[in-house]
């Protein structure tokens, strides 16, 4: 299962991943994972939020994406999986709407 857009979307579906619609707020995307938990080997659930607020420089609903995230993942802990990795690909100053490293074009 994964979700998500773009290089993400395309990284998941070269590997196979099936891309399961409908879920749309973090704590449904949980959900969802326990309702599929038994049909698949491995999950990707790709959270944009974050990023996409960052980018916005919308620090108020960056703040506010990561609290939902935190409200969330007991959900997703319920499985007690044996693997699990929450990583960010990169970092925006919401308060700049830069991803340091890159250029603003």
């Amino acid at each position: 299962m994964h979700r998500g857009v773009s290089d993400v979307q395309s990284l998941a579906q070269l590997v196979g991943m099936p891309k399961l619609e409908g879920p749309q707020t973090i704590a449904e995307q949980f959900e969802r994972y326990l309702a599929e938990y038994d049909n698949y080997d491995y999950f990707f659930i790709h959270y944009k939020y974050t990023d996409m607020y960052g980018e916005d420089g919308n620090f108020a609903a960056k703040r506010k994406a990561i609290e939902e995230l935190d409200a969330a993942l007991p959900i997703l802990l319920r499985r007690r999986p044996d693997v699990l990795a929450i990583t960010g690909d990169h970092r925006h100053l919401a308060s700049s709407k830069v991803i340091p490293g890159t250029h603003n074009l």
